[in-house]
């Protein structure tokens, strides 16, 4: 397989596990839950959405992840083989985190299928996928800062485009801290509009990373750095 296929693939990827993985995190993360009972009741109106994020979610935050990060590092290890072999490594240890939020939302979808569950269980449930979902924050953080890094070096992407992917590292890293430092309810949380203009910068450095691949490729790739 050429330079070219490879960050070609890798960008495909990457593509694929944005809205397969977005949404199965944020079809959850992102419904109000200041009501508890009218929480259960969407979530067993939707139901049958509920079981497509688990569906798409596994293959998206294990499968396509890891192909992915094993391509970057094929592409990238000439500029620095242990930051490359790093990167790999945050990826993996993300893998379980998602995995485990995902099992949680498979015992809520059989607690839903059961009848009406007290809004107690269904909140202690979704706070245990909550908890999962962010400490894998971190590592969905972690490694695009070594992606980034190395991209630059290597011509992989356009300077400006491997800085936004570090920028949306650097908020995924603030998602995970943001709310242990100013509580829930302060302007890092999911709904105020901070965390609404860091999801937009984050989804911006993502995309135009994988975007600049499928299109490009390895055009722009150094064989040494």
């Amino acid at each position: 397989m050429t330079q070219n296929m490879k960050a070609r693939l890798a960008g495909l990827l990457y593509l694929a596990g944005l809205p397969t993985a977005g949404f199965a995190y944020g079809y959850v993360a992102y419904l109000p839950k200041s009501d508890p009972a009218a929480l259960v009741t969407t979530l067993q109106a939707g139901l049958g959405t509920l079981r497509w994020t688990i569906l798409v979610g596994v293959p998206g935050f294990s499968l396509l992840y890891l192909i992915e990060v094993l391509l970057f590092r094929e592409l990238l290890k000439s500029v620095c083989k242990m930051t490359a072999d790093l990167m790999v490594l945050l990826v993996a240890a993300s893998v379980p985190l998602a995995l485990a939020a995902l099992a949680q939302r498979l015992s809520l979808v059989g607690l839903l299928e059961a009848g009406s569950p007290p809004a107690a269980d269904v909140m202690r449930l979704l706070q245990g996928e909550t908890s999962l979902f962010q400490v894998a924050t971190i590592f969905w953080g972690l490694w695009l800062l070594p992606l980034g890094w190395l991209s630059w070096r290597a011509g992989l992407v356009p300077r400006i485009v491997a800085g936004l992917l570090i920028v949306a590292g650097c908020l995924y890293l603030w998602a995970f801290a943001g709310p242990l430092i100013t509580g829930p309810q302060a302007p890092g949380s999911a709904s105020s509009p901070l965390a609404l203009i860091m999801i937009a910068l984050t989804m911006i450095g993502e995309l135009g990373f994988a975007l600049w691949l499928t299109i490009f490729g390895a055009k722009g790739l150094k064989a040494t750095a």
